[in-house]
């Protein structure tokens, strides 16, 4: 049984696609299911005894982790589809408040991040703060397009049209089959 065991875990470390934590969790599992049940005839009360208890104990401090705020707020990943539902139903506040309380305890927030945030603070009316953190997106990752097209909208908002132009353009020379983008930089020109 160890022998077949072992040949398992080393395919499922080789391989990829397989879920490594789902099956060392169910190796643990079955372990501690088959100490609490044990063999027909051979019970061993005060062994099953500890094996449950043991078995309550890590279920419980593994749920207790795994829901505690320090874990969800370390997961970017999450964090974004979480806010990316809430938009998807309007519901920008709730994204604002995701994505704002994981910035503030995030080590490196990456561009998505300041970029959804900047999103949810442009729905809420909150353009200077959008501004900041589009202005924090664009400095991680110089190449992204559409953090330039959405500050540009703000600075055309503000009638900075210098400024929007220069980021519309920027825009549009990264993604120069983006129609909007060029739309923007035209629209931008007759304001000047």
């Amino acid at each position: 049984m160890i022998v077949i065991l072992f040949i398992n875990l080393v395919f499922d470390f080789s391989a990829s696609g397989i879920d490594n934590a789902g099956h060392l969790g169910g190796i643990a599992g079955g372990f501690l299911a088959a100490g609490i049940v044990h063999f027909p005839k051979k019970k061993k009360p005060l062994l099953q005894l500890l094996f449950l208890v043991s078995s309550i104990a890590i279920v419980w401090g593994s749920l207790a982790y795994g829901y505690s705020s320090t874990v969800r707020a370390q997961d970017e990943s999450s964090n974004l589809m979480l806010a990316q539902e809430y938009i998807n139903q309007s519901n920008y506040d709730q994204a604002y408040n995701v994505l704002n309380k994981f910035v503030k305890v995030a080590n490196k927030p990456s561009e998505k991040v300041y970029f959804l945030l900047s999103f949810a603070e442009i729905k809420k009316g909150l353009f200077p703060e959008a501004k900041t953190h589009l202005q924090k997106a664009i400095q991680l990752n110089p190449n992204f397009d559409q953090a330039y097209f959405n500050i540009a909208l703000i600075y055309l908002d503000e009638n900075n049209f210098k400024q929007a132009k220069v980021n519309a353009v920027k825009a549009a020379k990264l993604k120069p089959d983006e129609k909007k983008y060029s739309d923007l930089v035209n629209e931008i020109n007759q304001h000047l």
